[in-house]
């Protein structure tokens, strides 16, 4: 990670099972690392929390974090400043929105910050009522994303080691490689 963060004089000390303690030089450098995460570390995900002192950290400080989430297959005429509200509101923490160019197949996107609940599946689609009053869905593709089951949709194991799988036939049945 220190390559990845452009900093060599990091202390990283374990303090649980999944919790890490890591001490920057400077505070800049870690306000820098908070703001740019989550991170992927050997395709598991990472999340850098700031922490006070004589604070304590536990595992489910953790269960919530932002990724920048890209919103894709809308009509042209969908980018507009009424359509960022309405995408807005559909997402707990959702702080910033922007309207992108995708230079490679000349298409646009909607990208916004949200927050995520890492133990929840997440979410594929979005359906909103478009200019025209009719139902449009549009496809979430989540930037950095780490190991994700595509049986469950869970973030941080892979459909081999599905806990659906080892529930049974039944539960299997419900989710049917829904994020496959």
């Amino acid at each position: 990670m220190t390559k990845a963060w452009m900093s060599e004089k990091i202390q990283i000390t374990k303090l649980h099972d999944q919790i890490l303690q890591i001490f920057f030089p400077m505070e800049e450098e870690a306000n820098r690392i908070v703001d740019q995460g989550p991170w992927c570390f050997d395709k598991d995900l990472l999340i850098v929390k700031p922490r006070r002192y004589g604070e304590a950290n536990k595992v489910e400080d953790f269960y919530h974090t932002s990724f920048w989430i890209h919103i894709k297959g809308l009509p042209l005429k969908c980018y507009t400043k009424d359509m960022e509200q309405k995408i807005g509101k559909n997402f707990s923490g959702c702080s910033v929105i922007q309207i992108r160019e995708n230079l490679d197949n000349g298409g646009r996107f909607f990208r916004m910050s949200a927050t995520v609940n890492i133990l929840k599946p997440l979410r594929r689609t979005i359906v909103l009522r478009g200019p025209d009053e009719g139902h449009i869905y549009a496809l979430l593709w989540y930037e950095k994303l780490p190991i994700m089951c595509f049986n469950c949709g869970i973030i941080g194991h892979i459909a081999k080691k599905c806990i659906a799988i080892e529930m049974g036939k039944e539960m299997h049945k419900i989710f049917n490689m829904e994020f496959g």
